[in-house]
């Protein structure tokens, strides 16, 4: 009954009054007239389920390892198994289980009869293996090359060379700010878009032409979207490097800024001159000291005058 009252509306993408998008469809396209997303750990979803199975066997071998198990052993008939609850009479018969009720147990400096033919063997598992880290670092491996991750970054573990570290946080950064791009295109863009025309057709900000000409909306809806900086291993040099690079003019002060550090170098400017004025107006700077070579020289002058007076 529910199916037959259902109805099917068709809503277009983008309205045809307003110019703005009716759907966002956040997805990272990696082909033409693709039209449905791809989840991020959809190509390695199925090692990384094996990876946790085999995690926890090892992890379930290890405990058991902790455990003292021990098996008895015994020549004796095997139809009179299991041992414990039966033993023979003088006349070689088997006694009822009631009639034997001191099954051996294991304890504290317990001294236990075994029957004629039986021993105690205990058991030695060698696990877990000892592949175990090496087999598990390698499906790491594959895991972050099928996310476009290096492997120190995918870990967090930089134990070798600065160089190679730094490398790997540059291959993933690249990663990442593609990933930002068209996050921001698909999802903080538009709505930031669409908040502005409903604030600017409400009258809560005033933008001239915005309804009017589209580039003029175009400028009004110019944003930059900032995130996370990236991580700095070394930040002297980074910091000189990015004295040179600046002082060459291959970046400003203000992509400097915004890139490594996640501010704004204009604010900044602000902020540092407020902060120096503030600094001269309570914390004068020291008069300089004298010159005692200066003093000296002065003395020798006023003696030769004295003199000759």
């Amino acid at each position: 009954m529910f199916y037959k009252n259902m109805k099917w509306v068709r809503v277009e993408a983008v309205n045809k009054k307003t110019g703005l998008p009716n759907v966002l469809q956040i997805m990272d396209a990696e082909r033409p007239d693709q039209y449905r997303g791809v989840t991020y750990l959809a190509p390695v979803i199925e090692m990384i389920l094996q990876s946790r199975r085999y995690t926890e066997s090892e992890l379930t071998a290890a405990i058991i390892q902790t455990y003292f198990t021990a098996w008895t052993t015994t020549k004796t008939d095997p139809t009179l198994m299991p041992n414990f609850g039966q033993d023979l009479d003088s006349d070689g018969e088997t006694k009822d289980a009631r009639d034997y009720d001191e099954d051996p147990q294991m304890g504290p400096g317990n001294v236990l009869h075994l029957r004629d033919g039986e021993d105690v063997v205990f058991g030695n598992p060698n696990i877990p293996t000892a592949g175990f880290e090496t087999f598990t670092r390698a499906v790491i491996k594959q895991v972050g090359a099928a996310l476009e991750l290096p492997f120190d970054v995918l870990i967090k573990e930089f134990n070798s060379s600065y160089s190679a570290a730094k490398g790997a946080l540059e291959e993933a950064w690249e990663v990442f700010k593609m990933r930002r791009s068209w996050f921001v295109n698909d999802f903080c863009q538009p709505i930031y878009e669409v908040w502005l025309a409903e604030a600017v057709a409400t009258g809560r900000i005033s933008a001239p032409g915005f309804f009017n000409d589209p580039l003029v909306r175009a400028a009004w809806c110019g944003a930059r979207w900032d995130g996370p900086a990236q991580t700095h291993l070394d930040p002297v040099k980074e910091a000189n490097a990015n004295a040179i690079v600046v002082a060459n003019g291959w970046k400003t002060n203000e992509q400097v800024t915004r890139e490594f550090y996640g501010e704004n170098y204009e604010e900044n400017v602000q902020a540092l001159a407020a902060e120096k004025e503030l600094m001269n107006k309570f914390m004068p700077a020291p008069e300089p000291a004298a010159d005692p070579a200066a003093d000296k020289e002065g003395d020798g002058d006023n003696a030769g005058e004295t003199q000759n007076k």
